[in-house]
C-alpha cells in the first residue's frame, strides 16, 4: 500500500525544480540563534494572526491546526507551484488552536517552526530547541453545485521535533480529512 505522499506524487508527478533546501523535507533548518533582545520590541502576535498578507486566490479549503506544544509556532503554507513565497504565514500560541481558511484548489506543504521570544522586527523566534520541518503534501479540491459549496478540511496536531531526531516530520501527530 502506498503512503499518502507517494500516492499524491504518483498522481501529480514530481515536484517542480526548486532549490534543495526548499524542496527536500529531509533538509532541516538549524534552530535560530538568540537575537539581541535590547534591539527588538517585545510583541507577540495574536493567536492565528496572519503575519503576511494572504497571497493567491481564495477557495473553500481549510487547515484546522492544534499546537500541542508549550512553545509558539509559525506555520508557512507553501503552494507547490510557488515554493519561494508562502501563500499564508500564521502565528500560533502554545497549546492553542486556529484555522487557516480560504485555500484554493492545489497542492500545499507546511513549513513548521517552533520557538520562544518572538522578535517582530526580525520576524523570527529568539530561541528555538527544534529545527523547522516540512509536512505534506496536502491536496485541496472543491466542488460546487447550485445547492452547496464544499472544500477539504485537514485537522493537524503539531509538536516540535527533537534536534537529534532522524524522523523527519515527526512533529505531525494527526491528520484527518
Amino acid at each position: 500500500m502506498l503512503s499518502e505522499i507517494a500516492r499524491i506524487a504518483r498522481l501529480f508527478g514530481p515536484e517542480p525544480a526548486m532549490p534543495p533546501a526548499v524542496l527536500d523535507p529531509k533538509v532541516l533548518r538549524p534552530p535560530r540563534t538568540a537575537i539581541n533582545r535590547k534591539t527588538a520590541p517585545a510583541y507577540r502576535p495574536e493567536n492565528g494572526a496572519d503575519l503576511t498578507a494572504p497571497r493567491g486566490t481564495t477557495g473553500w479549503g481549510e487547515f484546522q491546526i492544534r499546537n500541542e506544544s508549550d512553545q509558539d509556532c509559525i506555520l508557512r503554507v507553501m503552494e507547490r507551484n510557488s515554493p519561494a513565497s508562502p501563500a499564508r504565514t500564521i502565528y500560533l500560541h502554545g497549546q492553542a488552536t486556529s484555522s487557516i481558511q480560504g485555500l484554493s484548489p492545489g497542492i500545499y506543504r507546511l513549513l513548521v517552526g517552533f520557538g520562544r521570544d518572538w522578535n517582530s522586527a526580525e520576524a523570527a523566534f529568539g530561541e528555538s530547541d527544534s529545527p523547522e520541518f516540512w509536512i505534506g503534501p496536502f491536496e485541496f479540491f472543491q466542488t460546487e453545485s447550485s445547492a452547496e459549496r464544499q472544500g477539504l478540511r485537514y485537522t493537524i496536531g503539531l509538536k516540535p521535533i527533537a534536534q537529534t531526531s532522524d524522523s523527519h516530520g515527526a512533529g505531525l501527530t494527526k491528520v484527518s480529512e
